[in-house]
């Protein structure tokens, strides 16, 4: 049951991050046209969902670059999760070791 629930939370984060990552994309490329540096913010979150929707309305191309993108967000949430928990469990072989 843990293992479904973590599971859940992992689909959604993906999502989530995905979203806010085409909202960066796209405001960083549009700042970068008047010469300006974007900055992330809460505009990402708006742009985004908005960017993916209309993404997902093309029938196959739109589907496909979508789940790429999902893709490497929950690759990126999953690698961000276990380095700190590789980290913790390298200092607890470290003190059993001592």
């Amino acid at each position: 049951m843990v293992l479904l629930l973590s599971y859940g939370i992992t689909i959604i984060g993906g999502v989530f991050l995905a979203d806010v990552y085409i909202g960066w994309f796209i405001l960083r490329w549009w700042e970068r046209r008047n010469k300006k540096i974007y900055l992330l913010d809460w505009k990402a979150a708006i742009v985004g969902p908005i960017a993916l929707f209309i993404l997902l309305l093309i029938p196959v191309l739109g589907w496909l670059v979508s789940t790429v993108i999902f893709l490497i967000a929950l690759g990126a949430l999953i690698k961000e999760i276990l380095i700190p928990l590789e980290h913790l469990q390298g200092t607890a072989k470290k003190s059993r070791l001592n």
